[in-house]
């Protein structure tokens, strides 16, 4: 079994536009958003391609009960801890007249000693001797 770690999850909200414009409105064209961050990015590979994961980490309110949420879709089974304040949203303007990417990443909730304690308690009890 493999086990991710996500220790600061985020939504990745992606908004196309087909050009940039400066000093006047720019139109959507698209939007989307996706559970995201290191673990849960290599999650969604080993899910892609059928192979069991564990995803653990650390989510905190409505839009970490939103990325539970949307993994919850998936075959994985999910361990979080969950903190004070509200995980993170990064937006990403993708411009695709030109393929540029303007990445707006927010800072996330900063998690306790006793926070942290627990995800190594969880992860203590999650992994078995042959888990990656």
């Amino acid at each position: 079994m493999i086990v991710t770690l996500t220790l600061n999850p985020a939504i990745d909200r992606t908004i196309e536009v087909l050009n940039i414009n400066h000093h006047d409105v720019t139109m959507v064209e698209a939007t989307h958003k996706d559970p995201a961050g290191k673990g849960i990015n290599v999650a969604k590979v080993l899910q892609a391609i059928n192979h069991p994961v564990i995803i653990t980490g650390l989510l905190a309110g409505a839009q970490g009960a939103w990325i539970e949420s949307a993994l919850s879709l998936t075959k994985s089974s999910q361990h979080w801890v969950q903190l004070n304040g509200e995980t993170r949203e990064n937006i990403k303007v993708f411009a695709s007249a030109d393929n540029t990417v303007i990445e707006l990443n927010e800072k996330g909730p900063v998690a306790s000693a006793d926070d942290i304690q627990k995800l190594f308690t969880m992860c203590d009890s999650l992994l078995q001797p042959k888990d990656i």
